[in-house]
């Protein structure tokens, strides 16, 4: 069966669209997380050259979740491959339910017609509520966002996706006005599937009105590690 369409979505006319929160100052990090630092070590003025370095949490500003984060015997993120990190995927209009929970009846009707292997993007619009200022940024994100339900994620994976990317909280934290779950039922559904998770992606408004783009997001190879930065960027196929 082909993708549902609605008369007023369009497929495969979008520019090129940086998804990426940028890495600096206050950058939206797990709350209790270090935060972003950057020392530049050499510097024009003493050194004719600059060189720095940074440190920050692997999940800080967009960022990917390997199996491993939650999966003891999980993928690492430089064990994902760039087939399941690019190509194709299917977009969720989502933004009707800004800062609820994202219930398996929500995505089925929000459903543009997935089958296994497909990459998915859901969008609330919530990160670029707060990176916009509309709300606080980063705090608000972490108390107002929308979140996946545990039966979301598990009709995620019913679907056999092959990835899932998120501009909301994919589950409820601590500081979240949403009920939470300190056993993280949400991430255990999906990541222990073997199935990743882009979080925190930005720039989303326009991504809603399509039902399938290009998505390619590019993780950092830290060996052994559950996540890590990467670059995502959406395009026409």
């Amino acid at each position: 069966m082909p993708p549902k369409r609605s008369r007023d979505r369009r497929v495969f006319a979008l520019p090129m669209i940086d998804l990426t929160l940028p890495m600096g100052d206050g950058v939206l990090s797990p709350p209790g997380s270090s935060a972003f630092t950057i020392e530049h070590r050499k510097t024009h003025d003493d050194d004719q050259m600059m060189s720095s370095r940074f440190c920050a949490s692997t999940h800080a500003g967009t960022h990917v979740d390997a199996p491993l984060h939650f999966a003891a015997d999980g993928r690492s993120v430089d064990e994902l491959t760039l087939e399941e990190c690019t190509g194709p995927a299917d977009v969720f209009d989502l933004r009707q339910h800004s800062g609820e929970h994202i219930t398996r009846e929500m995505l089925e009707r929000a459903d543009p017609g997935i089958g296994p292997g497909s990459r998915v993007v859901l969008l609330t619009g919530d990160v670029d509520r707060a990176y916009t200022h509309e709300w606080d940024y980063p705090d608000d994100v972490h108390a107002k966002s929308a979140a996946l339900t545990v039966d979301a994620a598990e009709w995620l994976v019913s679907k056999e996706v092959g990835q899932i990317a998120n501009d909301f909280l994919t589950e409820s934290m601590s500081v979240s006005d949403l009920p939470y779950d300190p056993d993280r039922p949400v991430h255990r559904t999906i990541l222990d599937a073997d199935i990743s998770i882009v979080e925190y992606i930005c720039n989303t408004d326009e991504l809603a009105s399509y039902d399938r783009i290009r998505f390619d997001c590019y993780p950092l190879q830290l060996d052994g590690a559950e996540a890590a930065p990467v670059r995502v960027v959406a395009a026409e196929m």
